[in-house]
């Protein structure tokens, strides 16, 4: 199965971001689709370049992008999951309230629905950028 994984490349310490909004086209098996996906549920990780497991997935995208991978070099490889795998694992929330507010969006299933002090309603979820 062909999937698109987004990238960005620091600093080895992170603090500065040298180029973002990359993205590399790999094959891999059922298998480790469902691998990643697990590891993405977890919520335990950034993306896959922090799983230590999916370690020979992130070298694969090295290879097809033809840079090595030495270790001595200044620059971080920060590979996300892949745009299919999110797709995949978000679902549309229809419990009683989110399905108007998120006008049918796919959300995480860890959103919350936040009444505000006018009276209107916020979904928000961990890691959602304002």
């Amino acid at each position: 199965m062909l999937v698109t994984v987004t990238f960005d490349i620091t600093t080895k310490d992170q603090k500065t971001v040298i180029e973002e909004g990359l993205y590399v086209d790999i094959e891999v098996t059922e298998d480790e689709y469902e691998r990643i996906g697990e590891s993405c549920d977890t919520d335990m990780f950034r993306g896959m370049y922090e799983d230590i497991t999916l370690s020979e997935i992130c070298e694969r995208c090295l290879e097809a992008l033809g840079e090595p991978d030495n270790g001595e070099e200044d620059r971080l490889f920060r590979f996300d999951y892949p745009l299919e795998t999110r797709i995949d694992r978000a679902e549309t929330v229809w419990e009683a309230g989110f399905d108007e507010i998120a006008g049918d969006e796919l959300i995480p299933t860890n959103a919350k629905l936040i009444e505000n002090d006018d009276g209107t309603y916020t979904v928000w979820w961990p890691g959602m950028r304002s």
